[in-house]
């Protein structure tokens, strides 16, 4: 599934984030060939638990990016 996250922050930095601070990874819009920035690729496949604590990382993640 892709997320739309704000444009202004770089796909590269998100995924690196999530990597380093919540051992979490996504994968960047531009590998699906979207021709713009603000897309997260992340699964459906985790259980609903474990899913929803993922989307929770993002989240806070896009929202430390953005102060």
């Amino acid at each position: 599934m892709l997320l739309r996250v704000p444009s202004v922050i770089d796909e590269n930095e998100l995924v690196l984030r999530l990597i380093d601070e919540h051992q979490l990874t996504g994968q960047p819009g531009y590998f699906f060939d979207m021709t713009s920035n603000g897309y997260l690729a992340v699964s459906l496949l985790p259980e609903p638990d474990e899913f929803e604590h993922g989307i929770r990382a993002v989240l806070n993640t896009v929202a430390a990016l953005l102060r």
